[in-house]
């Protein structure tokens, strides 16, 4: 999935630059879609890993309470880090998605990028 992402992140950079609707809209599909992808694949991944440890672990000195106690820190840490994860893909996200509807609307083209230009704190200093 890593050379997948870095495809569709240069699709992305290149249609900001072009000012391509459907460059920068599939970028925004593709990392959500990442975020799915990645977090059933590690969900799958716990649990096979808590399905191994509970083989691993027949004799009497591991009891189910402990198998519990550690299904639920690893079920806790994994919610946390999903939504982690989903936070910051919405906030990486966001710049895209609004690209995305400017370019659709026709507020940012080739023509309006100058006058867009300006209206950026960091940009009207320069001039």
């Amino acid at each position: 999935m890593g050379i997948v992402h870095i495809i569709m992140t240069v699709i992305a950079l290149v249609g900001a630059v072009i000012f391509n609707f459907f460059m920068v809209a599939i970028y925004v599909f593709w990392s959500i879609l990442n975020l799915i992808i990645s977090i059933v694949l590690q969900q799958q991944m716990v649990g096979e890993l808590l399905d191994w440890v509970e083989k691993q672990t027949d004799d009497a000195s591991w009891s189910a309470s402990n198998q519990d106690e550690l299904e639920s820190s690893f079920n806790t840490y994994m919610i946390m880090n999903y939504v982690i994860t989903a936070i910051l893909t919405l906030l990486w996200v966001y710049p895209s998605v609004f690209l995305s509807v400017e370019i659709k609307k026709g507020i940012m083209t080739k023509e309006t990028y100058p006058r867009e230009e300006m209206s950026c704190c960091c940009v009207a200093n320069r001039r």
